[in-house]
C-alpha cells in the first residue's frame, strides 16, 4: 500500500469508484507535485451534489465545499 492509501485508511476515508468518462478527455494530469483537473463535477454516488448560481441558488459556503467532492475521486 502506498503512502496516500495508508494515510486515507488511517483517517478512515474510503474513496468512491471514479465515474466513467463521458467524453474523450483526460480528467486529471499530474506534473511534478501538481495535479491539474478539468471538466469535473461535484458528483457523489453518481448524483450531482450541488447545482446553481453562487449567491442566488447556492450559498458561498456550499460552493466552497464542492471542490472536495470533485477531488475525492482522484
Amino acid at each position: 500500500m502506498g503512502r496516500l492509501s495508508e494515510r486515507l485508511a488511517a483517517l478512515g476515508l474510503v474513496l468512491p469508484e471514479p465515474p466513467k468518462a463521458v467524453a474523450a478527455y483526460v480528467p486529471a494530469v499530474v506534473a511534478g507535485t501538481f495535479c491539474f483537473t478539468s471538466g469535473q463535477l461535484p458528483l457523489h454516488a453518481g448524483q450531482l451534489v450541488a447545482q446553481g448560481i453562487v449567491g442566488q441558488e447556492v450559498t458561498v459556503e456550499q460552493a466552497q465545499k464542492r471542490p472536495d467532492v470533485c477531488l475525492e475521486r482522484y
